[in-house]
């Protein structure tokens, strides 16, 4: 899926890409946040991935009367 933030002055355009899947892992954390999904465990930070694009697209937001161009935010399922 991709999001495009269009700044108010011409410019270059940027991509920030973020990876959103599972690892095909047995959860085996016994943790209460813990998947229930078999096969599928978020072992390597693909929460906080997407989390902080879409951290980032608040901030590009909050940028966007003085950002020169655009922004494409990527939020890549399955990389």
């Amino acid at each position: 899926m991709i999001a495009e933030i269009a700044g108010q002055h011409p410019g270059p355009c940027v991509i920030i890409g973020a990876d959103m899947d599972a690892l095909p892992t047995e959860e085996a954390t016994g943790l209460p946040f813990a998947s229930t999904v078999q096969r599928s465990m978020h072992a390597c930070g693909h929460d906080l991935h997407t989390a902080s694009l879409l951290g980032a697209a608040q901030a590009l937001l909050a940028l966007k009367p003085r950002l020169r161009g655009n922004v494409r935010l990527m939020f890549q399922p399955a990389e």
